[in-house]
Order: C-alpha cells, then sequence, then structure tokens
C-alpha cells in the first residue's frame, strides 16, 4: 500500500469517527517524523501513549504458553497489554486483516513463506527494525533466507522456531535402532503396511 492510501484510510477512519483526534494527530505527527519532516503535529507522535498491542494465533496451548512465557513478561516490563487473538486458518484470517482498519490487527503468529508472499503482495507489512529484536543475531541465515527472497531489502517476520517434527513410533514393532536408521522413510515402509 502506498503512502497517500495510506494517509487517506488514516483520514477516512478519523472522520468515520473510527479514530479520535488526538490518535490521528499522532500518527500523522509519526509519519512526518518516519520522514524526517517537522509537524505541528509531531508532539502528539512523541507523547503517543500505547497502552495495547494484539497478537492473532492459532489459540490452544500454543497461546497459552506465548501468555505465560512471552505477554506476561512483556506487559510486566512495558505496561502494554497484549491482547489476544485467534484464527482457524490463514485465509480466514487474511481476510480479516484485508477488512479491517488499518492498526487493527497487530502481530499474528502464521505459518511460513507462503503466508509471507502473500501479506507481502497485499501491502499489509512493515518493515521491522532488526536492531531492536535482541536474540535476532542468533537466528541461523537459513530461517531467514526464504523471508528474504521474498523482500530482499527488508524482513516483516521472523521465524519463531526450526521447525522440527517429531516421530511417535510403537516399540512392539519397531526397535530404536530401526528407528534411528530409517527415520522418516519408515513412514512408507511396505513392511509395515497395514500395521495399526
Amino acid at each position: 500500500m502506498d503512502n497517500t492510501k495510506r494517509y487517506e484510510r488514516l483520514l477516512d477512519r478519523y472522520r468515520n469517527g473510527d479514530l479520535d483526534r488526538r490518535n490521528f494527530l499522532g500518527l500523522i505527527g509519526a509519519a512526518g517524523l518516519a520522514y524526517g519532516v517537522q509537524t505541528p503535529f509531531a508532539k502528539f507522535a512523541q507523547a503517543q501513549d500505547v497502552k495495547q498491542v494484539r497478537f492473532d494465533g492459532w489459540g490452544g496451548v500454543v497461546s497459552e504458553a506465548f501468555r505465560k512465557h512471552a505477554f506476561d513478561p512483556y506487559t510486566a516490563e512495558t505496561g502494554i497489554t497484549v491482547v489476544d487473538g485467534t484464527f482457524a486458518g490463514g485465509d480466514e484470517y487474511l481476510a480479516q486483516v484485508r477488512s479491517s482498519q488499518e492498526g487493527e490487527y497487530n502481530i499474528a503468529h502464521l505459518s511460513g513463506v507462503f503466508d509471507y508472499a502473500r501479506y507481502v503482495n497485499f501491502g499489509l507489512t512493515v518493515e521491522l527494525n532488526l536492531d531492536n529484536i535482541p536474540n535476532m543475531a542468533l537466528v541461523m541465515d537459513a530461517l531467514t533466507n526464504a523471508f528474504r527472497r521474498v523482500t530482499p531489502d527488508y524482513l516483516s517476520a521472523v521465524p519463531y522456531d526450526y521447525g522440527t517434527t517429531g516421530l511417535a513410533y510403537n516399540r512392539k514393532y519397531i526397535s530404536d535402532e530401526e528407528m534411528k536408521e530409517k527415520g522418516a522413510s519408515i513412514l512408507i515402509d511396505a513392511a509395515y503396511k497395514g500395521v495399526a
């Protein structure tokens, strides 16, 4: 989305009563500051008092873990509340984001490069300041290379895990040694066809 369209949407939100005057002026001021332009509204941007951010994910135990190990500590340190949202699938969530007011959705726990490319193609991304992500220097390049193929000049997403998958097996039928030897190929081993 180009900046002109972004500012038109912002003005529409203000005119429709979806955004109060103080936040509208703050966002206009922030835009000016971002481009190095001193506007009369810059003081509103610098005084912007963020109270909450929204995080959308898949729900369940993953959301519980985020709440316990990330959101609650973040709120305790910053005073900013994290509001949890959930979605049933990537298509549903993308439709919600596309039909929402700008700024309504902040952060999402999505599934990889396919979703990333869709958000980029719809102009629904921002450039992350990687200097503000303390552990980013520890992330292997192989995990961000796929995102960089979509946006070579910036990142608008970071990987949240390495992406391993575990296999459970019944030791009544399969020994540990055989599992180590065959790995995932055991899933298509004809010797186990029909074994429940």
